[in-house]
């Protein structure tokens, strides 16, 4: 990638930094395909997706879940950056669920504001989620060519409520908006219909039938309470890099390309205990340059691998001690620092020095995982590592189990306060143990949903990781690379 292309893609991405990144970038990228839920007009409710393309080759896509009878936009989620088996995973699981078909943009983005219009008609406003969502559309301008659906059911709003605390919650605004002029069901088995019509609802379809038309069994289900860690984290005073042991690699680390076959080979050379106290000194400088913000002048400069770079190069010469360590304190580092120096590219970069630099050391591990203050994908970054050992290092799956089981027991001892772990954290702590096909945390997965915290747009609800777990399915995708060699070419 040449400088300038390179420097824009750093600025531009974001892993899993979603307010920002959605409002400020997502309408940036191409539209991919969009997709909605068979009958979502007829049984009044479905999901819309609508999905982004990356120039990487990743995809970020947005589920909305639109109530057409009533309430439009009732929930949204979204995934950044997701590999093609991801998506396809995805995309099957709502496919077996609900039915799904292929459709244009403009009918997805006319699905979603049409429903959102003609909840506001009602008192109704989208769910707090579409906030950021609404990003992963275009504007709702009149260059959007207008496609009419039909909302409501018998030319009425009508709610669907699934308990009386719901339908509490709707029907004073929606008596305040409409007065009289709107149906409503509880699917209890008691419904309550406007100007006698009872008779004329009785004479559909028996009340269980009902439920499943109305609230299709599928992700829409799943709820949370979102929190998020807000980063508090106090850096040391770190050392700025003033000489290196091995000035040669200077020209190959601070340089506008990722090292070549040759200057790999150029650094091997070298005497890896000298190449790595190199390396791990130029990251303290990179740290050192970023913690504190980064000013205009430094986005604007000709982009530079030496973090990249550095990083990539301890998982080939880095010890379980002072390299991990150096590893960690990025991990720590402000979001602008992992914009600024990774880009689109944090995963591929950590996950293979991680690993072979911490699989020994659970311990560093764990304690950073309960540091307070953190960004949830410093944490999820570590908890992928927890993942490749248990499935390339079976024979240490007892202590994997144990490291997941103290995981879960702190999590869930610091839910609902958000500053040590949040929904995005335990929601793939728990993806973790499914990975791990733990059975016998079950008791311990039960017990962290049960806080009404864990993100289930990551693992589903309970019963959908129980389902998961106890079956022979396996979703790992193996990110560790051992040829230092192909780890560079993926970065070029």
């Amino acid at each position: 990638m040449s400088k300038k292309k390179t420097k824009k893609k750093a600025q531009q991405q974001t892993f899993l930094s979603p307010v920002n990144y959605l409002k400020e970038k997502a309408r940036t990228l191409e539209i991919g395909k969009c997709y909605m839920t068979d009958d979502i007009m007829e049984i009044g409710e479905g999901q819309v997706v609508v999905t982004r393309l990356h120039k990487s080759g990743k995809t970020s896509v947005a589920i909305y879940m639109v109530d057409t009878y009533c309430l439009g936009v009732k929930d949204s989620v979204f995934k950044l950056r997701m590999d093609e088996f991801e998506l396809a995973n995805l995309l099957s699981h709502i496919s077996i669920a609900l039915g799904l078909h292929e459709v244009t943009y403009n009918e997805a983005h006319n699905m979603v504001y049409g429903a959102i219009a003609f909840a506001e008609e009602a008192g109704i406003e989208p769910h707090k989620n579409f906030s950021w969502t609404q990003y992963m559309l275009e504007e709702d301008t009149d260059e959007i060519p207008l496609i009419e659906f039909e909302y409501g059911k018998d030319g009425k709003h009508f709610l669907v409520a699934h308990s009386n605390i719901e339908a509490n919650k709707y029907l004073p605004t929606l008596r305040k908006n409409l007065g009289d002029n709107f149906d409503y069901v509880i699917d209890d088995g008691d419904s309550y219909l406007d100007d006698d019509e009872d008779d004329a609802f009785d004479e559909d379809e028996d009340d269980s039938e009902q439920d499943e038309d109305f609230m299709p069994n599928g992700l829409n289900r799943t709820s949370y309470d979102e929190i998020t860690t807000e980063y508090t984290y106090k850096h040391p005073e770190y050392p700025v890099l003033t000489a290196l042991e091995n000035p040669q690699l200077k020209d190959i680390l601070y340089s506008d390309t990722v090292p070549t076959d040759r200057d790999i080979d150029t650094m091997l050379a070298l005497p890896h205990d000298s190449l790595r106290r190199d390396l791990e000194a130029v990251l303290l400088d990179c740290m050192a340059k970023t913690c504190d913000g980064i000013t205009d002048g430094m986005w604007n400069k000709d982009f530079a691998y030496e973090a990249m770079s550095a990083v990539t190069m301890l998982g080939e010469v880095g010890n379980g001690d002072s390299s991990l360590d150096t590893l960690l304190e990025m991990l720590r580092q402000p979001n602008e620092t992992f914009e600024y120096y990774f880009g689109d590219f944090m995963t591929e970069v950590f996950i293979t020095p991680l690993y072979t630099n911490g699989q020994k050391r659970l311990d560093k591990f764990m304690d950073f995982f309960k540091e307070e203050g953190l960004y949830d994908f410093s944490k999820t970054t570590i908890l992928s590592v927890i993942e490749h050992i248990v499935n390339l290092q079976p024979e240490r799956r007892d202590e994997i189990i144990e490291w997941l089981r103290e995981a879960l027991r702190f999590a869930t001892e610091k839910l609902p306060e958000a500053q040590f772990v949040d929904s995005t954290t335990t929601g793939f702590l728990v993806g973790s143990c499914v990975e791990a096909k733990a059975k016998e945390l079950l008791p311990e997965i039960k017990a962290i949903f049960d806080t009404g915290f864990v993100d289930t747009n990551v693992v589903g609800d309970y019963d959908e990781t129980e389902k998961i777990i106890n079956s022979s399915e396996k979703h790992f995708i193996n990110n560790f690379e051992p040829d230092v060699h192909k780890r560079f070419a993926e970065l070029r």
